[in-house]
């Protein structure tokens, strides 16, 4: 990587004009935490952009609200690209007016609406010189985007750039080297346009460390308080190597070595004693001494236990899947009922693994410097007594998120996602005093009934039951998880009485089990369309396609006492039968009309296809109903491919009930 005062030695020129390049479209540069990628990518960004080469930027970061979702990826490319390219303006413009619901739609077709047709706008006025340089687009830390489908589907969308689009582009992206990414890249789309670069260990950066190191410590000599006091020959050379041996090729550890030198609250040539000072006991892994680094950073800090807090707090909320948000100094007083100014204490002595925001910014964002911190706490062979992944740091977290909620509103997003954090701490944590009792005072009725809550949190769920089946045995706790059943049955009940037809769907799962793991969302959407109902009861309808949800559902409806009105029976199955025969035969024109529907002929058919076999496995356990079976008599029902068993399920039912049945009659078309 070059160093500030080295730029000059570094031509863009050539890496972007390359003929080579100008083919493969894409360079993918890889390699573990810490092996400078991030920094190379802000070098060439920043190098781009001086040379006026650079169309966009986009630095994914795991932590960072806006910077960890591909959500935010297409309309911060498509705003740098009118920026770099103005001729491209109008074009997107156009696409916009032209339909205004794109930011809405899905990655492939705004990449399409929002950069490829406007760049071959661009090309399509061979008079504009703007298409004689090629540009480069940089995205970083590809693998920190969260969801490994996402990763893939952002390297089709550039695939589909490559094939689609006339400007001239070039993609640098830089990640590790992850499952997904690397099975993307090997695939016949991407495998022909894209060139490697791989920083491991045929990648020799000790050259680049010592550069960036050397930058550092010139930089000190000339800005830190303690100036004076430094000589000219500061650092020795036999320090500095020492330093670069130890960093064994890993930007992370030179740049934590630099912030934790460059200190501006003390003097840095003991602050380098400290670091030189330092011995691993393990040698074996190319982390060891990084790790020692960290060891030694968490071993002075004087309050340790709520630093652990914090930095966990900060890397576990930022591992989920329902969107991360910025923990902030203010947060993180309120969160964990801390005095006004403690957090301020804690972070002072954080600044070389943590982004401390100024004084008086207490609304900006906490956040790591680097991943590899995170991967050091989680693993407690690496971070020994200060492992964050313990079950008491789940328990210490789920307690702190269940005190929360009580005292947020409506009007801040953390109150919606209070309930799937607790959920799933909880399903981790260790069954400590101080949770127990939070839990016990804890209404679950009333946080699943609030709605609001990520859609998935319902899967969370059979996990949190678990758990407390498990973990809470004695009496004192058993009474808990007792209560906390009851609310959950509470609420079952609660949403089963507010529509017929959420009560009918859920009795439905229960008929056909196993079934509805695979045809569960189509006779969803037959049931309920567009539901106008509160969107938490469509949320338990749509997760009640989870086989472990299911399984909750169905004790309360078998259990005695326990929603004892909804059991199901024949004439569950009966009215079953007779609202998928009537969206069968019978379809509302206004619902064939909507989108769901009328997507494409295979959705439509999937679904009546469910329908049918659905009545085809329960007409046997149906009450008799004459009415219906004159009804499903008289009905003409679209051709299914299981029309045999089909009619002579029907047929077998039309008799059972006493009606009579015409010979003749064909009850699916042919």
């Amino acid at each position: 990587m070059p160093s500030p005062n080295q730029e000059d030695d570094f031509e863009t020129d050539p890496l972007i004009e390359d003929g080579r390049m100008r083919k493969l479209f894409i360079l993918w540069m890889y390699g573990p935490a810490g092996s400078g990628k991030s920094a190379i990518s802000k070098t060439i960004a920043e190098m781009c952009a001086n040379a006026g080469l650079l169309a966009a930027s986009f630095f994914f970061s795991r932590t960072a609200p806006g910077r960890n979702a591909k959500t935010f990826l297409k309309p911060t490319l498509a705003y740098q690209l009118s920026l770099s390219i103005p001729a491209m303006r109008d074009h997107l413009a156009d696409s916009i007016a032209h339909d205004p619901t794109i930011f809405s739609q899905s990655l492939l077709p705004q990449i399409t609406r929002l950069i490829i047709e406007p760049l071959n706008g661009v090309v399509s006025k061979p008079d504009n010189f703007e298409i004689h340089a090629t540009k480069c687009i940089v995205l970083d830390g590809l693998d920190e985007c969260l969801n490994e489908e996402a990763q893939v589907e952002i390297l089709d969308a550039i695939a589909r750039c490559a094939s689609s689009c006339s400007f001239p582009l070039l993609f640098l992206v830089a990640s590790r080297p992850e499952y997904a990414i690397r099975e993307a890249f090997n695939g016949e789309a991407l495998r022909l346009i894209t060139d490697s670069l791989p920083l491991d260990d045929t990648y020799e950066a000790s050259d680049d460390i010592r550069l960036f190191m050397t930058s550092c410590f010139e930089n000190i000599k000339q800005t830190h308080p303690a100036k004076h006091r430094l000589h000219q020959s500061w650092p020795a050379s036999d320090d500095l190597n020492v330093l670069i041996t130890r960093a064994s090729g890993q930007f992370i550890y030179a740049s934590t070595v630099m912030k934790f030198v460059e200190s501006r609250h003390h003097i840095p040539y003991k602050r380098l004693d400290i670091v030189l000072g330092v011995s691993p006991s393990d040698d074996s892994t190319p982390f060891a001494q990084l790790d020692a680094m960290y060891r030694h950073i968490f071993s002075r800090i004087s309050n340790l236990q709520p630093t652990l807090e914090l930095i966990s707090f900060i890397i576990l909320q930022g591992q989920t899947k329902w969107g991360t948000f910025p923990v902030t100094v203010q947060f993180s007083e309120i969160f964990f009922g801390y005095d006004q100014g403690f957090s301020d204490i804690i972070l002072s002595e954080l600044h070389a693994i943590l982004f401390v925001p100024a004084p008086g910014k207490s609304n900006a964002e906490i956040h790591l410097h680097h991943q590899s911190l995170g991967d050091f706490l989680l693993d407690q062979s690496r971070s020994r007594d200060f492992w964050i992944g313990s079950g008491q740091t789940r328990a210490t977290l789920a307690t702190h998120w269940v005190g929360f909620s009580p005292r947020s509103t409506r009007h801040e997003y953390e109150f919606y996602i209070a309930l799937p954090n607790i959920l799933m701490n909880c399903s981790k944590a260790s069954p400590t005093a101080e949770l127990v009792t939070a839990l016990n005072t804890w209404d679950l009725c009333a946080a699943l009934t609030c709605g609001g809550y990520p859609i998935d949190t319902f899967a969370l769920l059979p996990d949190f039951f678990d758990w407390l089946q498990r973990e809470f045995r004695e009496p004192s706790q058993r009474l808990v998880f007792d209560r906390l059943l009851n609310d959950f049955d509470r609420y079952i009940c609660r949403m089963t009485s507010c529509s017929q037809d959420t009560r009918l769907y859920l009795q439905s799962i229960l008929t056909e089990g196993g079934a509805f793991e695979q045809k569960g969302m189509e006779l969803l959407l037959i049931l309920n369309g567009y539901p106008k109902r509160a969107s938490h009861e469509y949320d338990l309808v749509g997760q009640c396609i989870s086989f472990d949800f299911r399984k909750m559902v169905a004790n309360i409806f078998s259990k005695p006492g326990r929603a004892s009105n909804y059991s199901v029976d024949g004439t569950v199955y009966a009215g079953l039968i007779r609202r998928f025969a009537e969206f069968l035969s019978e379809p509302d024109p206004q619902w064939e009309e909507r989108e769901e529907a009328h997507e494409n002929y295979h959705a439509v058919f999937r679904m009546r296809e469910s329908a049918l076999q659905l009545i085809t496995g329960i007409l046997p356990k149906a009450e008799i109903v004459p009415q219906l079976a004159e009804y499903l008599r008289d009905a003409v029902f679209p051709p299914t491919s299981l029309k045999e068993p089909f009619q002579r399920a029907l047929e077998d039912y039309i008799i059972r009930c006493n009606v009579l049945l015409d010979p003749s009659t064909d009850l699916t078309h042919s």
